[in-house]
């Protein structure tokens, strides 16, 4: 989508949109003009990004055809949820320009223009990290928590006894810093910023970074990443078998709760209704999984027109965690099959390359891997991370790597 050489605009507001996005989720909450200030860089990089694709006359190919068809339905379905509810869905709203920018810097067949945006995430995934030692440093000598967040005892899978510190980072949570430096490693080999033992070094210090974090998502980036590694010569059903009870399982202990009886605060936030027990061990719904029973509720009995965001938050003191289950419940169904359709027609035609040289792309490919997994648990309808892995398939493709550390160190 982008030619390589007319969009420095473009590429500078990335830099301070996309590569900065830690620090607005840093100083959103300590600086109240900080949000108006980025709502303006946002609106203006989606404008320019509208421009570009028009000057360049992009929707002429029949696939993007495809997309402009999808893309115009949105609008429409987004109008149709204002005059239904009575308000401007924001949630959609930022769907569409999030989805929309990342498609039109992601998406290209210029080596120059993928690198670029490489960098962009490589940089916003390094924010990430810094914000991550700056949290430990915090953690180990100070009493502020800037960078992290003292938990209650009930946490899931904390000793029990007192409360668990959080290493949060410039980010609100930590799954958020997660988020970003899993981007941040799939984007590394197709970056140019540092090369040799620099980009060493910087696969490290994300991989330390995020381990810090202590998501769960952390833990399921190193198990798909192993079975990759290992699997990858194999027959791909091997492989496939692999991640399949991968993802299973990484989704089944996301939402049951399992802890030795007495040794939990019950019942509390992460630990709402016992399931059952085996012996001294207790199968316990937790907070994700309470949160999927809501959020089925919520579309059972507004199975026609949408319930909204807004409403589910009012009504359930919380947000779905859950991506499909949250589009559904801000616009409707229309919304979700949309967006799945969306993403179907961007990755239907990579799929066949990428089997080819899996060896080479494994990382990548684990990292969209556990993206998609986590739309079970996570809401990535605004996040600029999950598009750019999503967007940035199709364009690896096309990527010629010449640097030689990579393909000594791949």
């Amino acid at each position: 989508m982008i030619a390589g050489q007319d969009f420095s605009l473009q590429k500078f507001l990335a830099f301070i949109v996309i590569g900065g996005l830690p620090f607005y989720y840093f100083f959103r909450d300590h600086i109240a003009i900080s949000s108006t200030l980025y709502a303006l860089m946002l609106g203006l990089l989606f404008l320019v990004s509208l421009f570009i694709n028009l000057k360049e006359n992009f929707y002429q190919f029949s696939k993007t055809y495809q997309l402009l068809l999808i893309e115009i339905a949105m609008i429409i379905n987004l109008i149709f949820v204002f005059i239904y509810l009575d308000i401007l869905e924001r949630s959609l709203m930022l769907m569409f320009i999030t989805l929309y920018i990342s498609k039109s810097f992601f998406i290209t067949d210029s080596n120059n223009g993928f690198v670029t945006a490489s960098n962009v995430i490589v940089c916003s995934s390094f924010f990430a990290g810094v914000g991550m030692i700056l949290g430990i440093f915090e953690y180990t000598f100070t009493n502020t928590n800037w960078f992290s967040q003292k938990m209650g005892f009930d946490y899931p899978y904390s000793d029990g006894k007192g409360e668990t510190t959080l290493i949060n980072g410039l980010f609100a949570s930590a799954n958020g810093s997660a988020y970003a430096l899993g981007a941040g490693l799939a984007f590394i080999k197709f970056q140019n910023l540092v090369n040799g033992k620099f980009r060493i070094g910087l696969y490290l210090f994300f991989t330390i970074a995020l381990f810090i974090t202590k998501a769960k998502f952390a833990f399921l980036i190193a198990a798909s990443f192993l079975g990759f590694k290992l699997l990858n010569k194999l027959h791909t059903k091997w492989l496939v078998a692999y991640l399949l009870i991968l993802g299973l399982s990484y989704i089944f202990f996301s939402h049951i709760m399992i802890a030795v009886s007495g040794t939990y605060d019950y019942p509390s936030l992460h630990f709402r209704k016992i399931l059952f027990t085996l012996g001294s061990i207790d199968f316990i719904l937790g907070n994700y999984g309470a949160f999927k029973l809501y959020t089925f509720e919520a579309i059972s009995s507004n199975f026609i027109l949408p319930m909204g965001l807004d409403m589910f938050v009012e009504t359930y003191s919380g947000r779905p965690h859950f991506m499909i289950g949250a589009l559904i419940i801000s616009g409707g169904f229309a919304t979700a099959i949309l967006v799945v359709t969306y993403i179907f027609l961007l990755l239907k035609d990579s799929w066949k390359e990428i089997s080819k040289g899996l060896d080479q792309n494994y990382l990548y490919l684990t990292i969209l891997f556990c993206f998609g997994v986590e739309t079970i648990n996570w809401n990535f309808t605004n996040s600029f991370y999950f598009w750019s892995i999503i967007m940035g398939l199709t364009s690896i493709n096309y990527y010629k790597n010449t640097n030689k550390f990579y393909e000594r160190f791949k």
